[in-house]
């Protein structure tokens, strides 16, 4: 199990960098139209179980970068995850910033 952190995510995919500190990278080598079993946390204890289908793997500068698409859109699981985005996309657009 690895934890890594989120840096693009909708309802169509999520994208992340797969950068394993002191793992050698064949423990863990992804390639497009792999399956994975992802948990999507929303706090330190609440996670959410989807599954992806790799799009894309980039490399750069020794870092792995993921594209992956959710699929069986269908489940529980991935209705809500789709309403927690459209949460936030609604939040977005009506949250105001205090920069006091």
């Amino acid at each position: 199990d690895y934890r890594l952190a989120a840096h693009d995510v909708s309802e169509l995919g999520i994208g992340f960098n797969l950068d394993i500190e002191g793992e050698p990278e064949s423990q863990f080598k992804p390639a497009s139209g792999d399956m994975i079993d992802v948990l999507f946390y929303l706090n330190q204890s609440l996670a959410i179980p989807l599954t992806i289908r790799v799009a894309r793997v980039e490399e750069k500068d020794s870092i792995r970068r993921i594209g992956g698409e959710f699929v069986d859109t269908k489940t529980k699981a991935y209705q809500a995850f789709s309403s927690f985005i459209q949460t936030l996309d609604l939040l977005v657009d009506v949250a105001q910033l205090n920069k006091s």
